[in-house]
């Protein structure tokens, strides 16, 4: 399949989307974004492969294995594929969050808020599972970043990958309650597309209270508590011990 549009894109954000404050030019509707078949394995690895070192880069039988569980979304415009999401359904460290792994969408489909509808695609299945957050990490230095603000992110550290390239990375998070855990405040375990343990980690909060303004900034009606209701995490954490069986 040759690949006949032009692309632009950032680890986990196409930089084109933070861009995107005036009205789109064309919404997608709700049926044109899809779940990825093996069919689309073709132009979700040309687009990974093209922009590999700032995108990163997912061998081809980890994207067969991602599209068969179905969290390889795409965004088509006119029937072709205008851009793709590659997410987990809940991080191995901490169930009750849900990543966002890769997100790329094609130049000429840009200022059309694809990336938007498929983070919101993907946002909704969340809620619905009883996730409490989803989480993004965003190389520091790309436009990306801006997108994922303006889709409702927090900021939670800057941090460095134990790997070769080591480049700083930003996390970011969005709270799905209005009540989030401790630990949606907490750096994560791992960091980098490959899950390499963080070489250095930097926080941008002086205190908790910092964090707690910020998060108020962006959700007024959501709180950080240290003993969420168990009841919530616990029906979660079955759901998703259910799927796997």
């Amino acid at each position: 399949m040759a690949i006949a549009r032009s692309h632009v894109f950032a680890r986990t954000g196409d930089r084109h989307l933070a861009r995107e404050a005036p009205p789109p030019l064309f919404a997608p509707e709700p049926n044109q974004i899809t779940v990825a078949t093996e069919h689309d394995l073709c132009f979700v690895d040309s687009l990974q492969k093209r922009f590999a070192n700032a995108l990163g880069f997912l061998p081809h039988e980890a994207l067969e294995r991602l599209t068969e569980m179905g969290v390889v979304y795409l965004a088509k415009e006119n029937n072709d594929p205008a851009g793709f999401v590659v997410s987990r359904r809940h991080l191995g460290w901490q169930p009750l969050m849900r990543s966002i792994t890769q997100t790329a969408v094609c130049m000429d489909a840009q200022r059309r808020h694809h990336g938007l509808a498929i983070v919101d695609r993907i946002e909704r299945e969340a809620r619905a599972d009883g996730i409490l957050a989803l989480q993004a990490c965003c190389a520091v230095g790309l436009d990306s970043n801006e997108f994922w603000k303006a889709a409702g992110f927090i900021p939670i550290c800057h941090m460095t990958p134990e790997n070769v390239r080591a480049r700083e990375i930003i996390c970011w998070r969005k709270p799905l309650t209005t009540t989030v855990p401790i630990w949606f405040a907490h750096p994560p375990k791992y960091a980098g597309l490959h899950g390499a343990k963080p070489k250095s980690i930097r926080n941008p909060y002086r205190s908790m209270e910092a964090f707690n303004d910020a998060l108020e900034a962006l959700a007024p009606t959501t709180r950080l508590v240290r003993h969420p209701h168990q009841d919530h995490a616990a029906k979660a954490t079955a759901r998703i011990e259910a799927g796997k069986a």
